[in-house]
């Protein structure tokens, strides 16, 4: 007990440890991993592409998708069509992106097979031709995207239909429509 608290330095007074600490950080040494015995700062550097990856296609997938919904949304607002979709986005809202990936795991993955447990490629993905590769890499990324992004389409989506629906309600807008704009470009401009 005592070597671990010289090794995390609880052995100093608390602001002399932050300090020591604070030094470690700035010149990049995060320390060992306490569960996988490795440098941490190694272990970030690997996952970095991944969460890139991830992170870049979440954005195009919610922009490209929020957008054109939140219009359509605010165009044939109080319609079926409006009230069918929120009730969907927000079911989708009420779910955490853990839970919607675990349950699509069990659902996807474990019972039907459709999809694979875990793992960013298959094991033979060196011996696949690139449009393999490619369907594998895909294969692999659709329950995690869709787990990430599952919470965002609600606020991107109402953002948007609010944001639309307040401009469209405004004065150069139906000033704009009034001198013959016709209606689409005055939504989509």
């Amino acid at each position: 007990i005592q070597k671990l608290k010289e090794y995390y330095g609880f052995d100093k007074p608390v602001l002399t440890s932050y300090f020591i600490w604070l030094a470690k950080v700035l010149k990049g040494d995060l320390g060992q991993s306490t569960r996988y015995y490795d440098p941490v700062w190694d272990m970030i550097k690997e996952r970095i592409p991944i969460s890139l990856y991830f992170g870049i296609l979440s954005l195009i997938m919610i922009y490209g998708v929020c957008i054109p919904l939140g219009m359509a949304k605010a165009i044939r607002h109080k319609t079926g069509f409006d009230n069918l979709t929120s009730i969907i986005i927000f079911m989708g809202y009420a779910i955490p992106g853990w839970v919607a990936g675990v349950l699509m795991l069990v659902l996807f993955a474990s019972n039907y097979d459709v999809f694979p447990l875990g793992g960013l490629v298959s094991e033979l993905f060196s011996e696949m031709n690139p449009m393999e590769k490619a369907m594998d890499l895909a294969w692999h990324t659709i329950l995690p995207l869709f787990s990430y992004v599952v919470g965002s389409f609600t606020v991107m989506t109402l953002l948007m239909k609010n944001t639309l629906m307040d401009n469209l309600s405004s004065d150069y807008v139906r000033t704009a429509i009034a001198k013959g704009l016709p209606f689409n470009k005055a939504v989509l401009n």
